[in-house]
């Protein structure tokens, strides 16, 4: 499986459940492949310990059995296993269930970048990561205002590393952790210009101390400045300011 995998993605092994968890400590795969029998802890069990933590809980996962046993493939899917296969398997299945995987994580993606482009794209209620993005957004929309609120502070907020926060950001949104904030600062500037509010008072608003920095800040991500956005929103021209 080794052989047949590191044809197309860059593979990392383990020898039990164990050793697995202490490398994703440090490696964070785009999906995990497991048996089910193994020594010292389970794939099962390496299953809810993977799906029972923050840092690996959207990560897919595959198990593999040689049994054909309906209450094992019911326990296996209960500990949040993505997929259930049995031996023996042809690969080019395997290979099929890894890519329909793989591209359910990129929409998923799709639909929270495109979410914070501005449209409304609905988020499937069942999604595993739905809690954590649902705590990220209140609280950027608590703290959007607060010039010192930032990557370090949300970190530490939601209770893990930079490093790990940026991961999951970057896999579930598109997005790193700073763009993420940024882009919602600009989107409620828009809507607080729409408002009438002046640049400055906008600037404040949204977290800017210096609203000269905020105009520079504006104009990267809208080739505008306020005020000419200001002038063409006048015109009858205006970026989407949907922020549900």
């Amino acid at each position: 499986m080794k052989k047949h995998f590191s044809y197309k993605f860059q593979v990392f092994t383990a020898n039990d459940g164990e050793q697995a968890l202490e490398k994703l400590k440090s490696i964070f795969p785009d999906i995990i492949i497991s048996d089910i029998k193994m020594p010292k802890i389970s794939g099962i069990q390496l299953c809810e310990k993977v799906k029972s933590t923050l840092e690996t809980k959207h990560i897919p996962f595959i198990l593999l059995t040689a049994k054909n046993d309906e209450s094992l493939k019911l326990k296996a899917l209960s500990s949040g296993a993505n997929s259930y296969i049995e031996k023996p398997f042809n690969l080019n299945e395997l290979d099929l269930v890894v890519h329909n995987l793989l591209e359910t994580g990129k929409n998923l993606e799709k639909r929270f970048k495109s979410r914070e482009q501005g449209n409304s794209v609905p988020i499937p209620k069942n999604n595993q990561d739905r809690e954590f993005l649902s705590k990220i957004d209140l609280m950027v929309y608590e703290k959007y205002s607060n010039p010192d609120f930032g990557v370090e502070g949300m970190a530490s907020d939601i209770g893990i590393s930079r490093s790990l926060l940026h991961i999951k950001m970057k896999k579930l949104t598109g997005l790193s952790t700073l763009e993420y904030i940024k882009q919602f600062r600009m989107k409620k500037a828009i809507c607080l210009i729409n408002e009438g509010k002046n640049i400055s008072e906008v600037a404040f608003k949204v977290g800017y101390n210096d609203p000269n920095y905020f105009s520079r800040a504006f104009k990267k991500v809208y080739k505008l400045t306020p005020t000419e956005f200001v002038n063409k929103n006048r015109s009858g021209i205006n970026p989407p300011t949907d922020l549900d």
